[in-house]
């Protein structure tokens, strides 16, 4: 469980960063 909370949480901030970065 803890391995995929991680990569939810890697997911949400390359997500964020591509909507910063056009």
């Amino acid at each position: 469980m803890g391995s995929i909370s991680l990569v939810v949480l890697q997911r949400r901030l390359v997500g964020s960063a591509n909507s910063l970065i056009p």
